[in-house]
């Protein structure tokens, strides 16, 4: 079979770790295939995809203004696709490519096409405008699309109720991330918890998106602080990832929070077990995700989790977390002191959280094997 994979747009967060695992994966699976690749530059992504004269690999250049990243994605990469005469395409970007003949199917990872604008954040107006934009579009792909991915039930449901007219759905699981059973046994106390040894430490482990909600544990602070002053929150962004961090790193220098919100930037893959292990609990105020892996990594390094109840979360976490109203300080503060008061609860998440980690003990590999075959069904009548 003839496949070409689509991933130059899974650049940055999560997406790049599903890009590059699924495309190994899927080659593994089926190594005789033909595959065409769209990749993006300067992400790793050669390390992952087994190369020879079955396979051919087209890179996007990074740094593309949006005018030229539109004309290559309207222009070039049609073009590109059809001279390969793929029989079927795999768009792992939320989007079909468009001008081509193949069937396609479609990885729907964006939670903001099927959630309601209340769940983004301090996102600017016109990235709010942008997203109603793609939203259109995607309705319009949907009723093109002969099979569309998604990461959970909840938002496959979600993608139904929001979208009428769906093709067929399918659903394409994260698999757990292999360099887990690496740093596993990471046990090192982490520098920067080592003058927090007598507070509750609770990590929010994510880059800067509007959607994190990173902005109400401010006020969390600055209306609780007394209530709050045994808890101490680490959080990981950088200013480089959004022109909101800068205001949020002033914010907290400004009402004098830098002892209770501390932000140790970014961390490396190969420490995360020694911060989520040393840590009381993730923390996690987020409004939206498809499929967020830090509930599964903090599973998997016994740490339990406080999160939003809303439904991506319960259906990953279940019982295996404390739940709180993501845009209501009071709510968050009782969450947290309802944690800290009972050595009892917190034992009992680690154990949940073990148990429910069971259901997402899934190799890349069968999920690759399941969905090869979804995409051999859709391009069986173009082969014959």
């Amino acid at each position: 079979m003839r496949v070409a994979i689509i991933a130059h747009a899974l650049a940055v967060g999560g997406g790049v770790r599903v890009g590059q695992e699924l495309i190994a994966s899927l080659q593994r699976h089926a190594a005789s295939d033909h595959y065409l690749i769209t990749i993006p530059e300067g992400k790793e992504y050669e390390r992952y995809i087994t190369t020879g004269r079955n396979t051919n690999i087209y890179t996007c250049k990074s740094g593309l203004n949006k005018l030229r990243r539109w004309l290559f994605d309207e222009f070039i990469l049609p073009d590109v696709i059809n001279e390969f005469k793929p029989h079927v395409v795999f768009a792992l970007g939320n989007r079909m490519v468009s001008r081509v003949k193949a069937p396609q199917a479609m990885l729907l990872q964006d939670a903001h096409f099927v959630y309601p604008s209340s769940h983004y954040g301090k996102e600017s107006f016109l990235i709010r405008c942008m997203v109603e934009l793609h939203r259109t579009r995607l309705k319009r792909n949907l009723k093109k699309a002969r099979l569309t991915f998604c990461q959970t039930d909840v938002m496959a449901s979600r993608l139904v109720k929001v979208y009428h007219g769906c093709s067929k759905i399918a659903i394409c699981q994260n698999g757990t991330d292999n360099s887990v059973n690496i740093i596993n046994n990471s046990i090192d106390y982490p520098s920067e918890y080592e003058n927090f040894k007598n507070k509750i430490r609770l990590l929010l482990l994510t880059r800067y998106y509007p959607y994190k909600n990173i902005e109400i544990l401010i006020e969390l602070f600055r209306f609780h602080k007394n209530e709050m002053r045994d808890v101490v929150i680490f959080i990981t962004i950088d200013s480089k990832q959004h022109k909101n961090v800068r205001n949020i790193l002033h914010t907290i220098k400004r009402y004098q929070l830098e002892n209770q919100l501390v932000n140790i930037g970014p961390l490396p893959r190969e420490r995360l077990g020694s911060y989520y292990r040393n840590a009381h609990a993730l923390i996690f105020p987020t409004l939206l995700e498809s499929f967020s892996g830090t509930y599964i990594e903090a599973m998997q390094y016994d740490c339990p989790i406080l999160t939003s109840d809303i439904d991506f979360a319960r259906s990953i976490c279940h019982d295996a977390a404390l739940y709180f109203n993501p845009y209501n300080t009071e709510s968050i503060k009782n969450t947290i002191q309802k944690f800290c008061t009972s050595p009892e609860l917190q034992q009992e998440l680690k154990l949940l959280g073990k148990a429910r980690l069971t259901k997402y003990i899934l190799d890349w590999d069968s999920i690759a094997a399941a969905t090869y075959k979804e995409l051999n069904s859709i391009a069986l009548d173009v082969i014959g």
